[in-house]
């Protein structure tokens, strides 16, 4: 899902937030405008090649390989960063395959660690996140415990924004991996000099510079992925072994612009749906409920992994429109327009942001977007007309001169202007630059726990 600024040292960080997974893991692009700057200097941490590397850096220094004794015919190359909540998502789903082709040495495995999401903890004992957990990742390199390192930060990974301590990463982790005595020592020591600091910001470097920069992506003998399922990448990996192209491949990652964040350009234009929020940044699925506290909710009707946020919180944010005590808006994004150039499903995501717009107008917006939601085509299908204005409507009880107003609206785009506004400000006003993306006044809460996302709605009183 975007083009991320490379990282500057000495300066602070700036800007935002995706992937396929799930029965269809989406590449959804969390963006940031960033700069790594590496706490205390300690050394050589410009990056450049003099820079020290970890034992087990692979020729070019772009990542630490998880197998070394396994030949370099075949590689696959693993784009995270270690606050990244759908990478440790994609972990989970695809992690035993990984694992097996470390274990089997039939592939080379190499993990290329970004760190955009620092932004996300700019201050306090867990400052750059990201960057705190490359680098002791690195440390584990020299400590001979990588993978086991780099698999337990992605199974145990805190919620994106409260970020990993130095007691976490030189202790928590380490003990839990049976790291100890003086290898221990030496880690620990490794991790308090910062001794591979420059290879860490070389590494996030030589990423946004290869054009990779959205996390997960999984790249094999050259061919980005297409995730879906373990299976699948099974059957990638078999596939080069066997000298073909991997099935799951597909074209670079749809990305949305970068985000540098920037005051709105102006008021909404006009006309805007029935419900739009006040400020024009969306659309209100339960306009009765007071503005006191808002869920944001930031998705792309293509976006395969906001489909997995409906199935799996969907009726807890239908409860809380029901309930009126939360505003629900819906702030929608259209960059993964790019996947349908051409023919009856040009520009998907557009279209079905002016169709929900449009059934705002019937009083069906929520209901629609819940539809489209689940019902959502394999990304690259794509949307037609009919689809949009007969299928969906007559799915959802929309009929008689409600309907026809609905397509008369949709026909017309009366509310393109409007779409296109919102898209615009998720990036540049609100540095959203990723789906799904779930704000709660601001904060983000979880779209893939119900529990959780409850938890967090009840806590506001």
């Amino acid at each position: 899902m975007t083009t991320y600024p490379p990282p500057q040292p000495d300066r602070s960080a700036q800007g935002r937030r995706s992937i396929i997974v799930a029965v269809a893991l989406a590449v959804v692009a969390l963006v940031a405008v960033l700069v790594v700057a590496l706490w205390p200097d300690s050394g050589d941490s410009s990056g450049q090649p003099g820079a020290a590397a970890p034992p087990n850096a692979n020729a070019d220094r772009s990542g630490i390989i998880a197998n070394p004794d396994a030949p370099g015919d075949h590689l696959l190359a693993i784009y995270q960063d270690y606050q990244c909540p759908v990478c440790a998502y994609a972990d989970q789903i695809l992690g035993s395959v990984v694992a097996q082709a470390v274990a089997t040495n039939q592939i080379r495995v190499e993990f290329r660690t970004l760190v955009f999401l620092d932004r996300v903890n700019a201050e306090g004992e867990t400052y750059q996140s990201s960057t705190r957990a490359a680098n002791a990742a690195a440390c584990a390199d020299a400590a001979g415990v990588f993978f086991a390192f780099d698999q337990y930060l992605m199974a145990n990974q805190p919620e994106e924004g409260v970020g990993y301590t130095d007691q976490y990463l030189t202790e928590t982790v380490p003990a839990a991996i049976g790291l100890s005595d003086g290898a221990l020592a030496d880690f620990q020591r490794c991790y308090a000099e910062q001794t591979y600091a420059g290879f860490v910001q070389g590494v996030a470097q030589a990423a946004y510079d290869a054009g990779f920069n959205s996390t997960p992506t999984y790249v094999l003998d050259g061919q980005t992925l297409n995730l879906s399922t373990a299976e699948a990448l099974s059957q990638d990996i078999a596939a080069v072994l066997a000298g073909q192209d991997p099935p799951g491949a597909a074209a670079p990652t749809t990305t949305a612009p970068a985000c540098v964040p920037s005051d709105p350009p102006g008021p909404a234009p006009e006309p805007r749906p029935s419900h739009a929020s006040p400020d024009g940044r969306g659309i209100v699925a339960n306009p009765d409920a007071p503005g006191d506290h808002v869920l944001a909710i930031y998705t792309d009707y293509q976006c395969p992994y906001c489909a997995q946020a409906e199935q799996l919180t969907g009726d807890v944010v239908a409860q809380a429109a029901t309930d009126n005590k939360v505003r629900i808006e819906l702030r929608t994004m259209t960059f993964l327009d790019s996947v349908n150039q051409a023919d009856a499903t040009a520009q998907s995501s557009t279209r079905a942001a002016n169709a929900a717009a449009c059934a705002d107008d019937a009083g069906v917006f929520l209901a629609y977007f819940r539809y489209i939601m689940e019902h959502q085509p394999t990304e690259g299908v794509g949307y037609t007309d009919q689809y949009l204005t007969e299928t969906v409507p007559a799915a959802i009880g929309l009929s008689g001169e409600a309907l026809t107003t609905m397509q008369q609206c949709y026909s017309q785009r009366t509310y393109a202007a409007f779409v296109d506004y919102v898209d615009s400000l998720t990036t540049t006003y609100d540095c959203v630059t990723g789906t799904p993306t779930y704000l709660l006044d601001g904060q983000s809460v979880a779209w893939n726990d119900p529990t959780a996302l409850q938890a967090a709605l009840d806590a506001i009183g």
